[in-house]
């Protein structure tokens, strides 16, 4: 079942649905500059659906985001706090689909430096296309 999170404008900034047919948790952020009580929120709801449903996978779509976010504070945070608990969920592999936006793509570089350094076979992978995002959580 899709759940969604809206600021306090009423505005959706992320949508997760578990696609159990791939065994993928599929997020969808969206909107301008989100802040970290946003990314928090998410990532909660994101580690709630990921123990409800036990999927192995997350796509993690940043292509309806414009601009990025706070790098050292939200990086450090996801990479520290929410990655472990990602991992310890039971997931394995992580596609992150990036914008066509520069701030939130090196957003994106910069998270995945840092979560480079977590041990396991936890593998993040940065795309473009939902395509190519769907056949590499499949192999």
């Amino acid at each position: 079942m899709k759940e969604e999170l809206k600021d306090e404008s009423q505005n959706i900034f992320l949508q997760v649905e578990p696609l159990l047919d791939r065994n993928i948790m599929y997020s969808n952020w969206i909107g301008t500059d989100l802040t970290i009580d946003q990314i928090k929120e998410g990532g909660a709801l994101i580690l709630k659906q990921i123990a409800e449903h036990k999927t192995s996978f997350i796509m993690s779509d940043n292509r309806q985001l414009i601009g990025g976010w706070d790098m050292v504070v939200i990086d450090a945070w996801i990479a520290d706090h929410w990655m472990p608990k990602v991992i310890e969920a039971g997931v394995k592999k992580f596609a992150h689909l990036l914008p066509n936006e520069l701030f939130t793509e090196l957003s994106a570089e910069f998270m995945k430096d840092n979560t480079e350094e977590l041990e396991g076979d936890f593998k993040l992978r940065l795309f473009h296309s939902q395509e190519e995002a769907e056949k590499w959580l499949a192999e």
